[in-house]
Formats: structure tokens, C-alpha cells, sequence
């Protein structure tokens, strides 16, 4: 909020499941102030794995991060496994050891951030 005020930008980074995006502080942080949203897959930028994120951000620029996923660019990461749950839903969980991996963002995903300024 600090930021806002003093006439910044906010940029919140996470998987694209990830619930964070239901907690009802950022949720009404959110509608208070608002947002744009933007998926992207940080493979595109030279991750080695898909890794689907959801951008949320103060400025519409955050849109430009937007990369199609090309599949054919990747093997199997051995990073997640899936599964059914009881419910027959697909699900994906991390592999230990494995999920590290993903962890660190691609030097060229934060150039990109960089030129959104």
C-alpha cells in the first residue's frame, strides 16, 4: 500500500493454483485497489520446466509478460508426478528433491519485468 501511494507498481508472482489468490485480505485488497491479471509459463522465458504463474499487478503492463506455451520446447521434468484424487479430479504433486528445480526464476523472465518500467 506503501508503494501505491508513493505512485509504484505492484507485481504478485505465484503458480497459477496456488491459494493465495482466495485469501480475503489480498482479496480485498485487490478489489479496493485494483488489478490486472496475466498467466504466463515461465518455460517460454528459459525455465526448464512448463511452470504455469499467475501475475496480478497494479499496471495493465503486466500483460506484455504473456508467453504461448510451445510443449514440443520440453521433456519430462520429473519435477511433479500426477494423480486422481478420490473425486477423479487431476492433480499434480511436487517431487521431493525435484521441486527445487523450479524454484529459481529464468534471468530472461526478469529482464522482461525489468523493461515493463
Amino acid at each position: 500500500m506503501v508503494a501505491l501511494h508513493r505512485g509504484a507498481n505492484f507485481m504478485l508472482e505465484n503458480p497459477l493454483q496456488s491459494l493465495i489468490y482466495f485469501h480475503p485480505r489480498l482479496r480485498k485488497f485487490l478489489k479496493k485497489r485494483g488489478h490486472t491479471e496475466q498467466m504466463t509459463w515461465l518455460g517460454m522465458y528459459g525455465a526448464k520446466t512448463w511452470k504455469p504463474v499467475k501475475l496480478v499487478s497494479s499496471s495493465k503492463e503486466v500483460q506484455r509478460l504473456y508467453r504461448k506455451l510451445n510443449k514440443k520446447k520440453f521433456g519430462k521434468s520429473g519435477s511433479t508426478r500426477q494423480y486422481r484424487s478420490a473425486s477423479g479430479k487431476l492433480c499434480f504433486q511436487g517431487v521431493p528433491g525435484k521441486l527445487c528445480e523450479t524454484e529459481v526464476y529464468p534471468p530472461e523472465f526478469g529482464r522482461a519485468v525489468l523493461q515493463l518500467q
